[in-house]
């Protein structure tokens, strides 16, 4: 009965302690750039997140679903994230707050930029669509 209580109790502290902790993503986005999140969902990662970042998203969105096979995408949304050495995703002002008060070291975060992007074959009937076709063509005019 004493074990039982210990580890019931083990248990709820482990439990509560991890509460607070940022959450680790299924897959790390220090592995891979981009990471499916469905069928026709991507998340791409870039970093630095500087001000060059969402140019460079946009061209790995459009090489993404050129190799993919579709013909469009939508940017869903964009945030600027910070990246642990651990592979721990989080916002970026969370981050810094947690360097300010000395849970992280400044070299172990790094600043990014996440682009999640919807893939389509077919133009919808709603929104802003990117097509892949002349954004390439641009890239190759501007290089």
């Amino acid at each position: 009965m004493k074990q039982i209580s210990y580890f019931l109790s083990l248990s709820l502290l482990l439990l509560s302690s991890c509460r607070e902790c940022p959450k680790k993503e299924p897959e790390s986005f220090t592995k891979r750039a981009e990471i499916s999140i469905g069928l026709d969902k991507y998340v791409i990662l870039i970093s630095p997140g500087d001000t060059k970042a969402h140019r460079e998203a946009l061209k790995k969105a459009t090489l993404l679903a050129k190799s993919k096979g579709f013909r469009y995408f939508k940017i869903l949304n964009t945030k600027d994230i910070s990246v642990s050495n651990a592979g721990v995703v989080m916002e970026r002002d969370i981050a810094h707050q947690n360097v300010k008060l000395g849970y992280l070291s400044k070299k172990n975060v790094e600043d990014a930029y996440q682009m999640t992007v919807r893939m389509y074959n077919k133009k919808p009937f709603f929104g802003d669509v990117v097509d892949v076709y002349r954004y390439a063509r641009y890239l190759e005019l501007n290089q």
